[in-house]
């Protein structure tokens, strides 16, 4: 007997993450913006009906990964809001380390370029790619401040004020240097940059630490 129209497989989510998967490493290449979804269903190795049956529109397909890539950077995100430590610079030193990790070993660049590249302008790509990427990565940062300011290493501010003063000219800085081409056109010391902001943090949150 044939399966009703529209009906899904019971293995209907492992499925779809298997596509995605398979396509990963094609759309986190600069200019994925412009392969198709007949394109798509070739580089995932299945027809475009079936492709159609897991992702309805290509938006579907970028809004899917980005959300995957999400679940999948979870235990990542957890440890950028844990805090051990009760010096506020020794902290954000830890912060820097950490993101510069995810850039050099990492795809953090690369899945920030997807996200914007996709989502500017787009209703249905750019909510997903701030749920599932930039404010889990934001909200972790503020659950790390608000933890330094319970020590007291940290004065009491607006902690997501603060965490986007912090991550966001990182971030923009390796956006800068790798996907916008700026260590040819205009290169850029990051981690000297990191180090700046580490001072100019601490001078404007620190307790008695400037």
């Amino acid at each position: 007997m044939s399966r009703p129209k529209g009906s899904v497989d019971a293995d209907y989510q492992l499925k779809r993450a298997a596509i995605l998967s398979r396509l990963k490493p094609h759309l986190m290449k600069p200019g994925s913006r412009g392969i198709s979804f007949s394109a798509m269903a070739a580089l995932a190795d299945v027809s475009i009906p079936t492709l159609r049956h897991y992702f309805p529109r290509r938006c579907d397909v970028i809004s899917g990964l980005l959300a995957q890539i999400g679940t999948e950077g979870q235990p990542y995100v957890r440890h950028l809001a844990e805090e051990e430590a009760t010096d506020l610079r020794e902290s954000l030193v830890g912060v820097g380390r950490f993101i510069a990790m995810g850039v050099q070993m990492g795809q953090v660049a690369q899945i920030h370029a997807l996200g914007l590249n996709e989502g500017m302008g787009e209703p249905d790509v750019g909510p997903t790619y701030l749920t599932s990427i930039l404010e889990p990565t934001l909200q972790a940062m503020e659950a790390r401040l608000k933890l330094l300011i319970s020590k007291g290493a940290m004065v009491d501010c607006e902690v997501r004020y603060a965490a986007l003063n912090f991550v966001t000219p990182i971030l923009i800085a390796y956006l800068h240097q790798g996907q916008l081409g700026g260590n040819c056109v205009r290169p850029m010391d990051i981690e000297g940059l990191i180090s700046q902001q580490i001072a100019t943090f601490v001078a404007a949150f620190g307790k008695g630490e400037k």
